[in-house]
Order: structure tokens, then sequence, then C-alpha cells
């Protein structure tokens, strides 16, 4: 598939290292539901898993202040 959209060797790898969400691969590979291009890309190596988790950290603490 990714070789007939002209994108040979295109990984989520890939994808993350130019930015995109997953839900912007799903997009480009033309899958039809997330749940496809999650379960064919979605494995997280761990500095991505770190750097969610650092987002969502960041976002809780803006919460906690906007609370105050």
């Amino acid at each position: 598939m990714t070789s007939a959209a002209g994108c040979t060797g295109f990984s989520l790898g890939t994808g993350k290292e130019a930015g995109l969400e997953l839900e912007e691969v799903k997009t480009l590979l033309r899958h039809e539901n997330l749940a496809t291009t999650s379960e064919v890309y979605g494995d997280l190596g761990m500095e991505a898993k770190r750097r969610i988790q650092q987002q969502l950290v960041n976002f809780v603490k803006q919460q906690a202040t906007r609370v105050q």
C-alpha cells in the first residue's frame, strides 16, 4: 500500500519523527479506522511513552493552577 502511494518504507516511527499523530498516520495511509493503524503501527517506544506522560503531567499541572 505505501509503495503504491509513493511512500516506501513508511513506519509509525517515521511518522512520529515527523511530528505526526496516530490519526494523521491513519489518514495518510488511508486506513478505514484508527484501530487498524494502531494495531499495525501503534507500538510506541519508551521515549514516546515518556513524552506522552510528560504532556499529561503538564496538562494536569496547568489545570491545577487554573482552579486555584
